[in-house]
């Protein structure tokens, strides 16, 4: 996951993260930020993003689906595959969440893809979502932040 799914070319001042939930503390936040930026190539300083991103810690909320479970185990066998090579910090972006569903053999829409990561940081208080947003187009990143 490259720049280049955002389109952005110009690095300039840092976007703060707003939103986050209380729950999440400061260098979890801190720190999901970074993994987010290592993993979309926003910037070698993860202090100074693109202007035109915006970025969120999206709150973690119970999730009624019932993959939760079974994709939560998973998941948490996944962290040692998917540490990041920059960051140094275990995360997963949307398609690793999508091809773990699918390893499962669970259907789940892509529109409830948000739902479901926050519902699997809401089962665990070391994961946070981090939410990148530019020109209408969104991504997420559930990051672990427990190293």
């Amino acid at each position: 996951m490259a720049l280049s799914h955002f389109g952005v070319v110009a690095v300039a001042s840092l976007v703060q993260a707003w939103g986050a939930p209380s729950m999440v503390n400061k260098q979890q936040r801190r720190l999901a930020i970074q993994a987010a930026a290592h993993y979309f190539g926003l910037s070698k300083d993860p202090e100074s993003f693109p202007r035109s991103v915006q970025v969120s810690v999206l709150e973690s909320a119970p999730c009624r689906l019932s993959a939760i479970e079974p994709l939560a185990a998973r998941v948490r066998e996944a962290w040692r595959d998917n540490v990041g090579s920059s960051s140094r910090v275990p995360r997963l972006g949307e398609q690793d969440i999508l091809a773990l569903l699918s390893e499962l053999q669970l259907k789940v829409p892509r529109d409830r893809l948000r739902d479901l990561m926050s519902g699997l940081a809401d089962l665990d208080k070391d994961l946070v979502v981090v939410e990148v947003e530019h020109q209408g187009s969104s991504r997420m990143l559930l990051v672990n932040t427990s190293g």
